[in-house]
């Protein structure tokens, strides 16, 4: 894992918090990546050096599974490459590479792009960032209840490397749900519990 970049360009390493974090069981489900938590349009870099083996559609109406469609999010995707590492699924992005290209470590491969649509009190905008064993060609679903997918990987290890001494811990009082407020400036929050994110 050496020479692995952080995958969110020019972004502060920020380490997930709790709810963000691997193997957290929630609602529905059990968490498969960590969500390390943006703005509207940052750009989402390869790690390292590998190919891009699948895109396929991450949340939203328009995911293939009827099982695991999720109407209530906005439509996202999800960018698998495969490199020394495994298979680095890059999800709830805009892609922009195709499927069967090589990419270099550093070279853009999307844009972080709203997946929730209501402010409920957590961020809406994330990179939700996933690790597999080499071979894996889709994301999985962990349900409540059942043993971890033989696939998955704790990305952990591979984000601290990439992040070095340099990582800090998310902190929602500097975020309001979409974007970073200046550490300095009062506390304004823009975005109220229920409020349907604008789109642009």
């Amino acid at each position: 894992m050496d020479n692995l970049l952080w995958p969110l360009e020019r972004r502060h390493p920020l380490l997930p918090d709790e709810p963000g974090q691997f193997g957290i069981a929630r609602k529905n489900d059990v968490h498969t990546g960590v969500d390390l938590y943006a703005e509207i349009n940052d750009h989402v870099v390869a790690m390292e050096d590998g190919t891009v083996v699948l895109i396929e559609p991450f949340t939203g109406a328009h995911v293939v599974q009827e099982a695991d469609k999720s109407p209530w999010w906005n439509d996202t995707w999800a960018v698998l490459v495969e490199g020394k590492s495994g298979v680095i699924a890059y999800g709830e992005v805009f892609p922009c590479v195709e499927t069967g290209i090589k990419v270099r470590a550093g070279e853009r491969i999307g844009q972080v792009i709203p997946v929730l649509r209501t402010f409920k009190g957590r961020p809406m905008v994330m990179l939700h960032l996933e690790l597999m064993r080499h071979g894996s060609r889709s994301t999985v679903w962990w349900r409540n209840g059942d043993p971890k997918p033989d696939c998955l990987i704790d990305p952990m290890p591979l984000l601290l490397s990439s992040a070095g001494s340099h990582a800090t811990t998310f902190d929602m009082d500097l975020y309001d749900g979409i974007q970073f407020r200046d550490p300095t400036a009062k506390m304004n929050i823009q975005y109220k519990f229920g409020a349907r994110l604008r789109r642009a």
